[in-house]
């Protein structure tokens, strides 16, 4: 794989590139944007570019570098994650002595920290340090999904790489190249996913798809005269142990009624919907509502996710965001 074969990220690819055509390249690059949209491949392969054997702007794949970095077994190379919740200070201590060497093999020694926002804070001081003082062989390149949590001290001695959420086309490639996953298959992950490679692989992989049909088929059929069915959902998610599983319970109902108010205010517009397939019954649906309560309905989603998340009851806030929806959905 290469800089080229990167989905969807063309800008922050592009400056990548003209910095290795330029040899312009900054000691420390920050990458910074959504979870889960190509930040640490990116960050890899252009590792590999800057130690590719055949001098190109773009990695080659096949010298023993490229082939090394792929293997994350080459001596100038090292990916730093998080040791359980935190990047510790033992973790940043070696890498200060190591960065403080020459490169062995290679033209570059590189090293990729994802997750930088999870340093501790005597982590973070410590590299603070190399990376005001950085060895000229050696580039830095950090990650991040929460940019607002890093020092600002941090952030000024960086280049800055924004990376965008992924598009639906970008989503479905990824899966039916990378994964093998035919485009029938590929498609609702990708409209479900929120943008993120991750999420529509988890869809796809833990049957979502399926949970989403008897959820679809519940919010159809909402009504005050079908409370007590509206109660043994609320019973029944609730004593969910996984609150991941809530949760997507949650995202499912919410990338519903998002459906609804999409193609309400963009005047039928069906290519950004998330549930394609049930586009029919969004259109019914669209005449019914009025905007104002789709925006209402979304928000008390939104804060039903914000109570489960605080641990505050979770059948009591499930029931009331449902008695909530059938209130607004009269009109």
């Amino acid at each position: 794989m290469s800089l080229k074969e990167i989905k969807g990220q063309d800008n922050a690819v592009n400056l990548l590139k003209r910095a290795v055509e330029t040899g312009r390249v900054s000691h420390a690059y920050l990458f910074f944007g959504p979870e889960s949209v190509g930040k640490k491949y990116t960050a890899i392969q252009f590792a590999k570019v800057l130690n590719c054997a055949q001098n190109l702007s773009d990695s080659c794949d096949s010298c023993f570098s490229c082939q090394k970095i792929d293997k994350e077994i080459h001596p100038d190379f090292q990916l730093i994650e998080p040791d359980g919740i935190h990047i510790k200070i033992d973790q940043i201590r070696e890498l200060n002595k190591n960065s403080q060497l020459s490169a062995t093999i290679g033209k570059k020694r590189i090293y990729i920290i994802d997750g930088v926002e999870k340093m501790e804070e005597a982590a973070s001081n410590s590299f603070l340090k190399t990376l005001e003082e950085p060895n000229a062989s050696v580039v830095f390149l950090l990650i991040t999904a929460n940019i607002e949590a890093l020092f600002s001290t941090i952030i000024s001695r960086c280049q800055l790489i924004h990376f965008n959420p992924l598009g639906v086309k970008e989503i479905k490639e990824i899966l039916e190249k990378k994964y093998e996953i035919s485009s029938e298959l590929a498609e609702l992950p990708a409209r479900l996913s929120n943008g993120k490679i991750s999420e529509a692989l988890r869809i796809y992989d833990e049957k979502i798809l399926e949970r989403r049909k008897e959820i679809i088929d519940l919010l159809l059929n909402l009504s005050l005269d079908k409370v007590d069915n509206i109660f043994s959902k609320a019973e029944e998610w609730a004593k969910k142990e996984n609150s991941q599983d809530v949760n997507d319970i949650l995202n499912l109902i919410s990338s519903w009624y998002r459906d609804i108010l999409i193609y309400k205010e963009c005047k039928g517009d069906i290519e950004m919907l998330a549930n394609i397939d049930k586009t029919d019954k969004i259109s019914a649906l669209a005449n019914k509502f009025k905007t104002e309560n789709l925006n209402k309905i979304l928000e008390n989603i939104e804060n039903t996710k914000w109570m489960i998340f605080r641990n505050i009851n979770k059948q009591l806030a499930i029931e009331n965001m449902f008695l909530d929806i059938v209130c607004l959905s009269k009109g």
